[in-house]
């Protein structure tokens, strides 16, 4: 079976299309979209490629999880192709949905009426903190959510939830690895807890806010001569939100080669694989996740999966440079959008 993936340069966001062929048969996905503003890049990219294949739509849509930067041109890309669509993987977002009702709430009632004690004590933690932005951030991809979903039922397109063990019909080479029944639960538990889902999104934008510029990171690493994977381990790991962490874990076998899609996922969603270590070893190609944050990756990780080639679809707001620095390390080629600012075409 054949492969061609293309990572289109969206900045901090994910936009993906997959070719595969095999037996004269053309399979063409989308995974995420990337912000609002790059649905009409994602159209100009797959437009050549259907046209090349016979098609009208995509065969597959993904969308990995729910954030801003993977769903917001999703709407748009929807409304272009409509029923043709063969069918869009997703996990259903209610209860999503009504927690990002209640945290809106919750914030519209303190800006209306700021109680005496600051947002940082009604959130429970301390930082600097505009109530504007934490309301911004909270609730991003609140209304991307659902349009997606309404869209999807206006044009009836086929809608599966996928699990760990499901595959495509007619193409077992793709099949899902994460999340388990299980995992997707257990952080589906920790998102009804409204309070605590405003202060892990708004502490992940206070942390991002805060961090050293990855340019300045490495002259420092640089200078002290210091091992990327070392200090890639050393760095420490900030929560992962439960929204990231059930990103869609996918997995697609090509001439016995695996390549790996990971969206958002954490170390702990990795973890929570099925048959974990075993299932992740000896990557050919590694989509990096959370657009190279040290975040969701580490030394330990990047030995099981020893990936071959791994691009990573990142600008300035998440990507770490010890992240590509600890994967060429250790015998990785790596590319990022960040550094070709185009996109990236694979294999090369």
């Amino acid at each position: 079976m054949d492969i061609k993936i293309t990572m289109l340069n969206v900045g901090d966001g994910d936009a993906i299309i997959v070719q595969l062929t095999k037996n004269k048969q053309q399979l063409i996905i989308l995974i995420d979209a990337g912000h609002p503003g790059d649905a009409q890049l994602c159209i100009d990219a797959l437009n050549p490629v259907l046209k090349s294949s016979g098609k009208n739509a995509p065969d597959l849509v993904m969308v990995s999880h729910y954030d801003a930067d993977h769903i917001g041109g999703m709407k748009a890309v929807v409304e272009h192709y409509g029923a043709a669509i063969g069918q869009v993987w997703l996990h259903k977002p209610g209860i999503l949905i009504k927690a990002a009702e209640q945290a809106a709430g919750l914030l519209l009632e303190h800006l209306a009426d700021p109680p005496k004690e600051n947002i940082q004590d009604f959130l429970g933690f301390h930082g600097d903190l505009n109530p504007n932005e934490a309301r911004q951030f909270v609730l991003e991809s609140y209304n991307q959510m659902k349009d997606l979903v309404g869209t999807l039922d206006k044009y009836q397109i086929k809608t599966v939830e996928p699990f760990a063990g499901q595959s495509l019909a007619n193409w077992p080479e793709v099949s899902v690895l994460g999340p388990t029944p299980a995992f997707y639960q257990a952080c589906l538990k920790k998102m009804k807890d409204v309070p605590n889902l405003i202060a892990q999104e708004t502490l992940l934008v206070l942390n991002e806010s805060k961090q050293e510029p990855f340019i300045g990171k490495l002259s420092k690493m640089l200078e002290k001569d210091t091992d990327p994977c070392g200090y890639l381990k050393s760095q420490k790991k900030d929560h992962v939100t439960e929204v990231n962490q059930i990103s869609i874990i996918l997995q697609i076998i090509a001439d016995g080669k695996k390549y790996l899609f990971t969206g958002d996922a954490s170390l702990e969603s990795f973890q929570a694989v099925s048959q974990y270590p075993d299932s992740l070893r000896n990557i050919y190609w590694l989509k990096v996740p959370h657009h190279g944050s040290h975040n969701n990756s580490s030394p330990e990780i990047f030995d099981i999966m020893k990936p071959v080639y791994a691009d990573i679809s990142g600008g300035d707001r998440y990507l770490d440079e010890e992240v590509p620095g600890c994967l060429t390390a250790k015998g990785t080629k790596v590319r990022t959008t960040l550094d070709t600012k185009t996109n990236l075409i694979f294999p090369y």
